[in-house]
């Protein structure tokens, strides 16, 4: 879960910072509903070994403005969409491919949001945006290689990681190599003097191709656990 607040370069809107306080529900089981006359928002996992942390939003003393809720399962109750009412707080299901459920309460248009969209190519704005949602991503990336990926064999018999590391085996030698998250972080600082879209993309891409590459050779058990529940 993430209280998603965007900030965009002062000279964006009349020299002012722009916050769009929205909190979005993205992983499997989400919960919200009312707890103590509080919104008590519960998070599900995208992983076993996620930790959850709970948030509670009190009346009156809050400046969220939408909730977004992207997940298939999970359930919300009927006393916590009318407290959303109450607050003023619109709520936005889509499913896991992007497609809208269901909304509640006035998804109202920002026009000033809109001009700074419509110009973004103009005033640099696209560049700004692209290059933040690839860094976030790319800490995302960095942040599973160094906490959640196995020790397990890339190539059987040549290559493994091991401990976090590539390791090489040649002719009964073993060669150890750079840490699997090393290109990203060595790479990233490259991504604040791009401005140009198709570079960020091509940046993005080879950042992906290292990172899913890691994934290979790991066996996939589908096997239900209740520390996802």
């Amino acid at each position: 879960m993430d209280n998603l607040t965007l900030r965009l370069p002062q000279n964006t809107r009349n020299g002012q910072i722009v916050s769009l306080p929205s909190w979005v529900l993205s992983s499997w089981l989400d919960q919200v509903n009312i707890r103590r006359g509080g919104l008590h928002l519960r998070p599900g996992r995208t992983h076993v070994q996620q930790e959850v942390t709970d948030t509670t939003l009190w009346a009156g003393a809050h400046n969220t403005r939408g909730l977004i809720i992207l997940s298939d399962d999970g359930h919300i109750t009927f006393d916590a969409i009318d407290w959303c009412r109450k607050q003023g707080i619109s709520i936005i299901h889509l499913d896991l491919y992007g497609n809208v459920v269901f909304t509640v309460g006035e998804i109202g248009s920002d026009v000033g949001l809109r001009r700074c969209q419509y110009q973004g190519e103009d005033t640099g704005m696209a560049g700004y945006v692209a290059r933040e949602v690839i860094r976030l991503k790319t800490m995302g990336q960095i942040s599973v290689l160094k906490k959640s990926m196995p020790s397990h064999p890339l190539v059987p018999g040549q290559t493994e990681i091991i401990g976090g590391r590539r390791v090489i085996i040649k002719k009964g030698e073993v060669i150890r190599d750079e840490y699997i998250w090393e290109t990203h972080e060595r790479r990233l600082p490259e991504l604040s003097k791009l401005t140009d879209i198709d570079a960020i993309r091509s940046l993005e891409a080879h950042l992906a191709f290292k990172y899913w590459e890691c994934f290979t050779g790991i066996p996939i058990h589908w096997k239900w656990s209740s520390a996802c529940g």
